[in-house]
């Protein structure tokens, strides 16, 4: 975690530049804190001026014991890290660690450190040198070596690519151990490429990469600064350039996706040479590097690497994401036509339903073969979407910045949350005022708890009278923490502790107003006030930890801030630390990591629990650093941790901290490798079968979307670790339907005061598409079904319908039986004709040839002039003539989208603190 908030100064009393451990824990310092004022660690300067240490470490473990026994030496790196990469064999899978380091401009793109024995403080290498000998010496002029991003095939993880920043690429086939450098494609620079490696085929790359016009200062901002897309079929070695390679089908690419990227079937109709993309398929209809929504932008699907015309093109189409077997894609509201190309009423300029800066969303529910506008229930324009996978990774939550039509509303950082139905294309208000900061919002998951959310939400009463704003942008002033435990369908407050380990946590006795508000995702990536997000983990089911306060709304100063645990999902939450903190979980949720974070103050202490939070042991170290991040591999099966931030200035109230601040050199990196098992030794073995318990989350009696859980986890007094092969042991069984198990219907809302969902003005159910076509039925209680939710007997509570819009008795047959009738016709007078001139021409004699001609010429002429006539009406219907459809239908359901933003960048990253990143391409 990153950024800089306010500097609380810690206390270093004497007894802490001892290397051995600390003696002085929680409030009984005093003797200690004397001597750090007799010492002169005290200064009188407010930057001098530390609190009292002991104030802020956690509960101490009293076991007596100190780990380690030796001090841990830091590894030190000219910049700091800011990101981890862990690969390795199936069996030992984070057994080769990568550092990624910190540039020289302060952007990714700096030296690779690499160790091959699990991060051990001597095994770290820079392996610069190594990736400079890797390129050939006339090549090494203007040479930029570092690495913004590592690639590998999750089926061959020592196939490794390193995508630099300059002109040149390095793979490696030994885990890092050996380089071959690559020249990038088209000789581009590294800078703002995206690649992605082939699902399947483990030597296929595709490069999106900007053109060398975009470098150059005549044309940066011209049309001609586009992007073009490259495959590499040998791993990076050589590169093709498909834009130029599809005989004028396309001018550049956009966005750009493997088809093989989808959730695949059997009968999968994708080979592997699948590419979904957005492109101009003119270069005279280009708009350079920032297109905002571009209706001259297409999504195509080619299967032949843009050899020949698309498979399938979707007008307008300029963003998409793929989410299981669904494609999202965006498209600017004044499209001239619908996604399966029929034209909209009022084409020509958008009329009234829409304007270039909005965009709407068309979803896929069929791997990208048919598209139809999304049914979402609300009443402007959208400005932009984030996606949030649910638990079960098969559908999304649709996060819709909207545009308002009354100034104060628009003006506010909030956003609307829309939860999926049983498909992807029919979604009901789950959240009104969600909040967010730039593309960023306070929504996520609580990992392996299905159904779990934890969101934040602007007051709606600031709405209602806006004269208790202070000021026109203080919205952040009345932000407050609510949690779902049925997938976003009710919210309910998060209760403030009756009972604190320390008391400054709580100030304010429970009641209506005085609740616990928690920092989420927007609090980490922006604002001087950062602060570290809610975050869980999948391996660790209950185990949740924050940043936050008690009281009315969540603040961001750093008295009011203190650090929680959860070891239930987020049903009942304890104080672990009164200051803010970083956090980890490793070992399955059996090891807990703190540290103060960078924007409290540094630290040489880390601290680790083994029983939940109800106890902790310190980790001194021989240097303090301010923390930027606690990183585990991504499972979160280890025991080892990887601390890294930056070294801190020295000064009285810092004596350990090393960088000179007269320097005019910044700050340099520091990490810690901590190996929990290698530091306590035989006082913490590996579990046996008696240290464990099953528990049901987030307790016995409560049903987690319609299924009762239940699982294995470490008792909490079992000093032990699980071993890699820890299996929770999950099982689940029905339970019984109940109101909660549903959600509102599309265009309806709960409302609390009256128990009931009640319908959202301006929105009608009959002009959702799907509705239109008659796949869908809304029930008369107003409810469905929610997402994922497996409860047993929906007819008690939803009567007429299966939950998920199939009335009884299925969907009514389509009554276009005439078609069929018409053909099987035509069939059976075909069959009877073949038969008829067989015999006719092998069998029939003269005589009786023309017995029948007499006879039979009037009718013959009549049914010849019939099927000639049904043969033009069907030709004419096919072109579209005669029995048109009227336009003004087709346009009908207009979902109001919109957006000057792209597309939601979805993305689960190893680091769960940070929300899906709504971020430009």
């Amino acid at each position: 975690m990153h950024r800089i908030f306010l500097l609380v100064v810690a206390l270093l009393a004497l007894s802490r530049v001892q290397l051995g451990g600390a003696t002085c824990h929680g409030h009984n310092c005093d003797e200690e804190h004397e001597r750090a004022v007799e010492a002169g660690l005290l200064g009188d300067s407010r930057d001098d001026a530390p609190v009292d240490s002991g104030a802020v470490r956690p509960k101490e473990c009293k076991a007596g014991k100190v780990y380690p026994k030796d001090k841990l030496v830091p590894l030190e790196t000219e910049a700091p890290m800011v990101d981890v990469v862990w690969t390795g064999r199936e069996s030992d899978q984070d057994k080769y660690v990568f550092a990624l380091l910190r540039g020289s401009d302060g952007m990714v793109g700096g030296h690779l450190y690499w160790s091959d024995y699990y991060g051990k403080p001597d095994t770290w290498d820079d392996r610069t040198n190594e990736m400079t000998d890797a390129v050939d010496e006339k090549d090494r002029k203007d040479l930029l070596v570092g690495v913004i991003d590592i690639k590998f095939h999750k089926d061959h993880p020592g196939h490794m690519l390193f995508q630099g920043p300059g002109h040149t690429h390095w793979t490696s086939e030994d885990y890092g151990a050996t380089f071959q450098a690559h020249r990038t494609p088209g000789g581009t620079l590294g800078y703002g490429s995206e690649i992605k490696i082939h699902p399947t085929q483990p030597n296929w790359v595709l490069a999106l990469v900007r053109r060398n016009e975009c470098l150059q200062e005549a044309t940066a901002i011209s049309k001609w600064c586009a992007k073009d897309l490259f495959l590499s079929e040998d791993f990076a070695r050589t590169w093709r350039n498909l834009t130029e390679g599809s005989g004028g089908r396309i001018a550049s690419v956009w966005d750009f996706e493997w088809g093989s990227s989808l959730h695949r079937k059997k009968d999968d109709p994708f080979p592997d040479t699948t590419i979904f993309a957005t492109v101009y398929q003119s270069a005279a209809k280009m708009k350079g590097p920032y297109p905002g929504w571009d209706q001259d932008m297409h999504f195509v699907v080619t299967k032949d690497y843009f050899k020949s015309a698309p498979a399938k093109t979707v007008p307008c189409g300029n963003q998409f994401e793929i989410i299981h077997n669904q494609v999202y894609l965006a498209a600017p509201a004044d499209c001239p036509v619908h996604p399966d190309g029929s034209k909209r009423k009022g084409a020509a300029s958008g009329g009234a339903r829409a304007h270039s800066r909005t965009v709407e969303l068309m979803v896929s529910d069929d791997g990208g073969s048919n598209f139809q506008e999304a049914c979402i229930p609300i009443k402007w324009l959208d400005l932009g979407y984030n996606l949030v996978k649910t638990h079960d990774g098969n559908g999304a939550f649709i996060i819709v910045d909207a545009d308002e039509l009354d100034d104060f509303s628009a003006r506010a950082p909030i956003s609307n949350i829309y939860s999926a139905g049983p498909n992807a294309t029919i979604y009901t208000l789950g959240m009104r005022r969600n909040y967010r900061r730039g593309y960023v919002t306070d929504f996520a998951r609580i990992e392996g708890l299905p159904g779990m959310y934890l969101a934040n939400q602007v007051d709606g009463k600031i709405f209602k009278d806006p004269s208790l704003l202070p000021t026109r942008t203080s919205y952040d002033k009345f932000v407050q923490t609510k949690m779902s435990f049925n997938g976003a369908a009710s919210w309910q407050e998060l209760q403030t502790p009756t009972r604190s380990n320390f008391p400054e946590c709580i100030t304010c006795k429970p009641s209506d107003t005085c609740k616990l508000h928690l920092h989420g995702p927007s609090s980490w990536h922006y604002g001087e006030d950062a602060r570290p997000s809610f975050y869980s983990h999948k391996s660790a089911p209950g185990v949740v930890m924050a940043v936050g306060n008690t009281g009315e709304y969540l603040e961001s100063s750093a008295d009011a801030t203190c650090t929680w645990l959860s070891s239930d999902g987020g049903q009942s939450w304890m104080d672990i630390l009164p200051t803010a903190a970083i956090y980890e979980v490793g070992d399955h949720g059996g090891i807990i990591m703190m540290a103060l974070h960078q924007t409290t103050a540094p630290t040489d202490e880390i601290y680790f629990t083994l029983d939940s939070g109800a106890c902790w042991y310190t980790v001194q170290l021989s240097e303090a650093i301010n923390v930027q991040n606690i990183r585990v591999e991504p499972k979160g099966e280890s025991d080892t941790f990887i601390v890294h931030g930056q070294a801190c200035s020295t000064s009285r109230a810092h004596p350990t901290c090393t960088h000179d601040p007269t320097s005019k050199k910044l700050p340099g990196g520091r990490s810690y490798t901590i190996d929990i098992s290698d530091i306590m030794g035989s006082d913490l073995p590996e579990c046996k079968a008696s240290d464990y318990e099953e528990w049901s989350p987030p307790q016995r009696t409560m049903c987690l979307l319609g299924r009762n859980y239940t699982m294995q986890r470490r008792k909490t007094d079992a000093n032990c670790f699980n071993s890699y092969g820890f299996d929770s042991k999950p099982t689940s069984e029905p339970c019984p339907c109940k109101l909660a198990d549903t959600e509102c219907e599309f265009g309806f809302e709960y409302n609390p005061s009256a128990h009931e969902c009640v319908a959202i003005h301006d929105v009608d159910i009959n002009k959702c598409e799907l509705v239109k076509q008659k796949k869908y039925y809304e029930s008369s209680t107003h409810r469905r079904l929610i997402h994922e939710d497996t409860c047993s007997g929906i007819e008690t509570i939803i009567p007429d319908n299966n939950g998920a819009g199939i009335p009884k008795g299925g969907l009514p047959k389509e009554k276009g039986s005439g078609w069929a009738h018409f053909f099987l016709f035509l069939l059976v007078v075909g069959a009877v004709v073949l038969a008829f001139g067989v015999w006719w021409s092998k069998f029939a004699e003269d005589s009786t040839k023309a017995a029948i001609e007499a006879a039979v010429s009037p009718a013959f002429e009549l049914c010849v002039g019939l099927v000639g006539g049904a043969i033009y009406w069907c030709r004419e219907k096919w072109r579209g003539r005669g029995t048109a459809h009227s336009e003004a239908q087709e346009a009908f359901f207009q979902p109001l989208s919109g957006g000057e933003g792209p597309l939601d960048d979805f993305a689960d990253a190893e680091d769960r603190r940070s929300a899906p990143v709504f971020g430009y391409r």
